[in-house]
């Protein structure tokens, strides 16, 4: 139960961070309390960057000189915070890799020299990364759909709306990802609190994998509210609809949404909770892809607009 983050904290991480306070306190001139703010470190931790560097380096005091170079020209470039995450976790990385970080795993915590761990995990992490990357970058799209739609804040129910999707073969709700906090609307336009993230939606993540249950291609959902003139253009849209009626407790509701997939031949694209007291009607829109699912979200919306007009205008427009 000692795995190699746990050396990465002991050898590797004391060493660099001491090697880049030395070059910014004895060669920069910086002050100790400029040098922890720079690095997000406490004073206290900063100040013992000479009895760390008197100790005796468990790996390779060039390549620790190394990445510490990288971290200064960094932040000398001024590029942050995620280019010294790079930099720092670039060689955690590789010296797992059946490098020094890998010597010192085995040998300390009594692996066999044969321990392909690091390597089945990379290999693993690297097509997991890619899927995540994205699936983030989809929602962020979707998002700039909605945001750009000057009719869709009137689709946005009085529970706010969500933008989910999840990655291929999710198996809970935390390979589904969406926006923490929900969506809302702000002076008349949709506006996210956060950037999107893995495990954001719980309960709209549960309904989406209940829909992938049925088929795997029904990884992307939006929630809109629902009433008659939403129905007409689903209607006029040619949409495939199933309907049923929500309940309070989150297990049930799930249940009923996952019955009303059951009674349909194939996936539809819009389920629709009916509601009833206590429950405000809403509409998922369901589909493979984020930013597919928030341009018919617009679309709807847009049509939801028209017709409204239309309707004010004393015009008595025929369903289809």
């Amino acid at each position: 139960m000692r795995p190699p983050c746990e050396y990465v904290v002991r050898y590797y991480l004391p060493q660099v961070r001491a090697r880049v306070i030395k070059r910014l306190v004895e060669e920069a001139g910086l002050r100790l309390a400029e040098v922890a703010r720079i690095l997000s470190l406490s004073p206290s931790a900063v100040s013992k960057y000479r009895r760390i560097l008197e100790e005796e380096a468990e790996l390779d005091p060039e390549y620790l000189d190394r990445v510490a170079e990288e971290i200064i020209s960094a932040l000398e470039r001024g590029e942050g915070a995620c280019r010294v995450v790079e930099a720092l976790c670039g060689y955690c990385l590789t010296s797992r890799l059946g490098g020094a970080l890998c010597r010192l795993h085995r040998e300390e915590a009594d692996l066999p020299p044969d321990c392909r761990a690091c390597f089945r995990l990379s290999s693993r992490g690297e097509e997991e990364a890619l899927e995540r990357a994205r699936v983030l970058e989809s929602l962020r799209r979707g998002l700039r759909t909605l945001e750009s739609s000057p009719e869709f804040p009137r689709l946005v129910p009085e529970v706010r709306t969500n933008l989910i999707m999840a990655v291929r073969d999710a198996k809970s709700i935390y390979d589904v990802a969406g926006f923490p906090g929900r969506i809302t609307v702000i002076r008349g336009r949709v506006r996210a609190l956060a950037e999107p993230e893995f495990g954001a939606s719980r309960f709209m993540a549960s309904l989406l994998l209940e829909a992938m249950k049925k088929s795997g291609e029904a990884r992307a959902m939006l929630c809109i509210k629902y009433d008659e003139l939403v129905e007409s253009v689903l209607r006029r849209a040619g949409l495939g609809v199933a309907y049923f009626r929500g309940r309070m407790r989150r297990e049930e509701y799930v249940r009923e949404f996952s019955s009303a997939l059951s009674r349909s031949e194939a996936i539809p694209e819009v389920l629709v909770d009916l509601g009833e007291v206590g429950i405000e009607p809403v509409a998922y829109l369901l589909g493979s892809d984020a930013a597919a699912v928030a341009e018919r979200g617009a679309e709807i919306a847009r049509g939801y607009c028209e017709l409204r007009e239309r309707l004010r205008s004393g015009e008595n427009p025929a369903v289809s």
